[in-house]
């Protein structure tokens, strides 16, 4: 019989590693003549953290290609400690295939009779609380060590730090040791920050020009990694305790820790927060830090204050990466490419705006610049709108049919609940959702067409606003004014797509979607 090993260990240290787990299962497969035919994988992660369960997923995606026919686990909870309800629906794609599931522990889980059901409904449900007892317990543990002070309680990893813990009967202490060569560039951080015009992305680059090693195996640093470390307040020597909602199944509160449901927000208790040099020795001192805490604040503010916009800002688009192209002075850069020092950046080159606006003006007065142009753009929209009428009256019987279909699934499917297993519910539930939500839409489709509508502007109406943003946009072009250009030009539906961009030529595609029409595409050959 071919068999599927499945391994798992959270961080908890009382359970068995991995290896001890498969060893335990190839004596059992030994004892029963199985044949492993596949071993999956999932260390360090909760029994109810489902996405992150790389191995498991595998595991349920295999579960149909004839790999096994059964699967052996150390213990039931291995497989997971979800509620009973997500339980079944996790489980179906191992039922559907006809595939056992087996335990040292427990044996054979009966999965299709009424009184195994019930059992395995009663376990999971107790391998489900364990994870909320656990929850309150460490919450509870945490701030009551930050209350006290006693030793390093926060993240595992700090740049300029390393992490010392030791055990003191039977608690573990921890302390934070101070990591010289990180340290300094942590200074270096803040010391470049506080210079005038400086950014986080000037200090990246800085450090990336001089080749430092960024945190956690990173290729290079990012504008948002120095932000973090110069808003971290453990640089200072504080600890910080509850900044951040934690806790999936219980939350610190003012009323004191309480259980929750995941995703449900509740009122946290205000942060705790000590500072203990002989556990977190200081790096910075508190005027430095205070310093580039209010430097942020303003520069923010200075950023928003001074942002200007350019005739083409946010209407260009690179070819290459799909991103963007950022005005900076009368060229238009590729945002990926802004920072040199990114080995992954994009390779698009500038290009200027004023060839790129004389074709525009040129697309514009083609196409709305004369009386008899308009005139045809106005029959064209006549004509689009009428067929559009046509259609919509020809599919009202169509969705009054689907609307009476939906309606029998969601009769028959709420009949079938109380049929089926207990594991299949949650998947039937979700499948009447989704029908419901089909239902729903659809009836308010067909309510909204019945109802008197405001008054459609006429096509006339439509030509003769588009001429009036072609006038404004000749006054605008006249004047130098930069944002109503923009404004007329995202109103005429104008979108430029870089296609090519290299140190020969630049070649670019613009487009004017106008209200109800679509015009032809032209392209340029020299943009710089």
């Amino acid at each position: 019989m071919k068999v599927a090993l499945y391994l798992r260990m959270s961080s908890d240290r009382q359970e068995l590693s991995l290896s001890q787990q498969e060893a335990e299962l190839r004596r059992l497969c030994d004892r029963k003549a199985y044949r492993v035919a596949a071993v999956y994988r999932d260390e360090g992660i909760s029994g109810d953290n489902f996405e992150r369960r790389k191995g498991f997923r595998q595991m349920l995606d295999d579960a149909s290609k004839g790999i096994f026919v059964r699967v052996l686990a150390w213990d039931q909870d291995r497989i997971g400690r979800h509620d009973s309800l997500t339980s079944g629906a996790v489980l179906t794609p191992l039922r559907k295939s006809g595939i056992a599931i087996e335990t040292i522990a427990q044996g054979e889980l009966d999965l299709e009779s009424f009184a195994g059901r019930v059992t395995f409904t009663v376990q999971q449900e107790a391998k489900h609380q364990f994870l909320r007892d656990l929850s309150r317990n460490i919450v509870r543990g945490q701030a009551a060590k930050a209350e006290a002070g006693e030793g390093y309680y926060g993240t595992p990893f700090n740049y300029g730090y390393t992490r010392e813990t030791k055990l003191i009967g039977n608690r573990r202490f921890a302390r934070l040791l101070i990591n010289e060569p990180e340290a300094a560039i942590v200074r270096r951080i803040f010391a470049e920050y506080l210079k005038p015009d400086s950014s986080f992305a000037k200090v990246a680059d800085s450090l990336n020009a001089d080749k430092v090693r960024p945190p956690r195996q990173r290729k290079f640093w990012e504008p948002d990694t120095v932000r973090y470390m110069v808003r971290n307040p453990i640089f200072t020597g504080r600890m910080v305790y509850g900044r951040k909602p934690s806790g999936k199944y219980s939350r610190r509160t003012a009323e004191g820790i309480v259980s929750i449901r995941p995703g449900q927000a509740v009122k946290v208790a205000e942060p705790i927060v000590r500072k203990v040099p002989d556990i977190v020795p200081p790096l910075i001192d508190d005027v430095t830090f205070e310093k580039a805490q209010k430097l942020i604040a303003e520069r923010r503010l200075c950023t928003r204050r001074t942002g200007t916009i350019r005739p083409l800002s946010g209407l260009i688009i690179c070819g290459k990466c799909g991103r963007r192209y950022h005005g900076e002075g009368g060229s238009y850069l590729c945002s990926t490419s802004r920072s040199s020092k990114k080995p992954d950046r994009c390779s698009a080159r500038r290009v200027r705006e004023a060839p790129i606006v004389a074709v525009i003006d040129e697309l514009v007065q083609k196409h709305l610049g004369t009386p008899a142009v308009a005139a045809a753009l106005r029959r064209k929209i006549e004509a689009r709108l009428a067929a559009a009428k046509t259609d919509a009256a020809a599919d009202e019987p169509a969705k009054q049919k689907r609307l009476q279909s939906l309606e029998r699934q969601l009769r028959d499917g709420a009949a079938r609940l109380l049929e089926v297993p207990p594991g299949l519910v949650p998947e039937l539930a979700k499948a009447l959702e989704a029908v419901r939500e089909e239902r729903d839409t659809l009836a308010s489709q067909i309510e909204a067409n019945g109802k008197s509508r405001p008054a459609e502007p006429t096509p006339k109406a439509i030509v003769d606003q588009m001429m009036s943003l072609v006038s404004d946009l000749k006054k605008a072009s006249q004047k130098g004014d930069a944002a109503l250009i923009n404004h007329c030009f995202r109103r005429l539906g104008v979108e430029i797509v870089i296609r090519r961009n290299d140190r020969t030529a630049a070649e670019a595609t613009v487009r004017l979607l106008s209200i109800g029409d679509s015009t032809e595409s032209l392209k340029y050959g020299s943009c710089r």
